[in-house]
């Protein structure tokens, strides 16, 4: 099966991986972090990014997450799901937009339907003001030529809890308080923007401390999971994907 995630997934695996390697042999300090950042973004060429530095900011917010702390290490929070700032930069921002399939028609039936305002003719075809577009739809469903299309971001689109907005850059947010930790954002996003926190190197300093460290099998707070045949309540519970504690016929 083909996923979003698959090469954001190994980078992730890679990071976690170095700094798991680095908690158990001592302290990560600041050269620590910066050989294991070398280590995955050496270049000179970049592999995945415009340019190798971006890529080793990216790699930077990502062993933050690896060591259990927050990405953005100005911006104190407490949730477990988090935006990489560095990496989230490639998505359009507006969300309708006029492709080359339009033919700038005399009828122009999408300035008649547009209530706010927002098209106007351009130099080739038809323009979408993003500032005053409502984002109704409107426009799209009177196009005779299917030539405006939604472009709604994948981090959004999957969210069950409508907890992701954008701020004036157009960078992602998540809302704490809706935020279910579901994970679903974070597979979506094909440029790996989202990541979730890592407790592996807390877990290394108890094994070095002889406390007694136990390994459960249980669903992680990101991906909640329940089994085939579970009712549709479920999907949205404690035991699914929501916090709800009930427990339903059929759940995990």
């Amino acid at each position: 099966m083909v996923n979003n995630d698959q090469n954001v997934i190994s980078l992730k695996h890679r990071v976690v991986r170095a700094v798991c390697r680095a908690a158990w042999e001592g302290e990560i300090g600041y050269e620590e972090r910066e050989k294991i950042v070398m280590e995955v973004a050496p270049g000179p060429k970049p592999n995945y990014r415009c340019c190798v530095y971006k890529e080793r900011a990216i790699v930077r917010e990502r062993i933050h997450l690896a060591m259990n702390e927050n990405a953005d290490i100005n911006n104190p929070t407490k949730n477990v799901v988090q935006v990489i700032n560095a990496a989230c930069d490639e998505c359009p921002i507006a969300t309708f937009s006029v492709t080359d399939n339009c033919r700038f028609c005399l009828g122009r039936p999408c300035i008649s339907s547009c209530r706010f305002d927002a098209i106007t003719p351009g130099e080739l075809r038809m323009h979408i003001n993003s500032t005053k577009c409502k984002e109704c739809g409107k426009c799209a469903e009177a196009c005779p030529y299917g030539a405006i299309v939604h472009l709604e971001r994948p981090c959004k689109k999957v969210c069950p809890v409508n907890a992701i907005s954008y701020d004036e850059y157009g960078f992602c947010k998540i809302d704490e308080e809706k935020c279910i930790h579901c994970g679903h954002c974070i597979h979506s996003c094909p440029f790996g923007a989202i990541s979730d926190k890592v407790t592996l190197v807390p877990i290394i300093r108890a094994i070095q401390a002889g406390k007694k460290v136990i390994a459960m099998c249980a669903p992680a707070t990101e991906g909640h999971g329940f089994r085939e045949g579970c009712p549709e309540e479920s999907r949205v519970c404690g035991y699914g994907r929501g916090r709800s504690r009930r427990r339903h016929d059929g759940c995990l």
